[in-house]
């Protein structure tokens, strides 16, 4: 499904504008993936430009990061 619905297509695009995405588990999904992995897509959503990963090498070395911290929670 759409991470944002609403009775017109204003209130959707409105959403997408002003709220924050939905988790995981408000969509039914927990434990899909791992909190630190959500926790980085959380920043390359957020609304302020500013506020995401700059370029894609730093968003690979946190993916990186994320995932190997993931991993050893699971050991």
């Amino acid at each position: 499904g759409l991470p944002f619905t609403g009775p017109t297509s204003m209130d959707i695009l409105l959403a997408h504008a002003t709220e924050t995405p939905p988790t995981f588990a408000e969509l039914g999904l927990k434990g899909w993936v791992p909190k630190e992995v959500e926790q980085l897509l959380s920043e390359c959503l957020a609304k302020d430009p500013a506020d995401r990963p700059q370029q894609a090498r730093e968003l690979a070395e946190r993916f990186d990061t994320a995932l190997e911290r993931a991993m050893q929670v699971l050991e």
